[in-house]
């Protein structure tokens, strides 16, 4: 998804979706969350927190449930956090709950060279294959490729 001109608000080591993308049920949340790409995520339970400490500075944050993306302590279960006191909760993942994505932050800078690290790493793994196809070659016919 492109995200040209859309100005995310920022916190610690996360970004965080303009908006709620609804009311839902966990294990929907969990999906449509990673279906919306670019490392979208359901927050932790510290970030869902800091969200709340931070709820003015994000704006557009309802006085209701929010799921996180942590299980619960048992099956169907998992946490969220209630906006309008803060309070942290274990809710059914069957109940609907606002759900507010977020994805960590990448630095730009250390992304950058992505690139070049990738193909320094495959011009150092075809020589090593080269190499070892030498030393099979040399011990099963007493020759070398190259």
């Amino acid at each position: 998804m492109g995200d040209v001109g859309i100005e995310y608000t920022k916190i610690d080591n996360f970004q965080i979706y303009p908006n709620d993308i609804g009311n839902m049920n966990w294990h929907v949340a969990v999906k449509v969350c990673s279906e919306l790409g670019d490392g979208w995520r359901l927050p932790t339970k510290e970030e869902l927190n800091a969200m709340y400490v931070n709820r003015d500075l994000i704006g557009n944050l309802l006085n209701e449930d929010y799921w996180s993306g942590i299980p619960g302590y048992f099956p169907n279960r998992a946490w969220g956090q209630y906006f309008a006191n803060g309070r942290q909760l274990i809710a059914s993942g069957s109940h609907p709950m606002r759900v507010r994505p977020v994805r960590d932050m990448v630095n730009q800078e250390e992304t950058s060279n992505i690139p070049e690290l990738f193909s320094s790493h495959i011009k150092q793994q075809l020589a090593i294959d080269k190499e070892l196809e030498n030393k099979i070659n040399e011990v099963l016919f007493g020759t070398r490729l190259f």
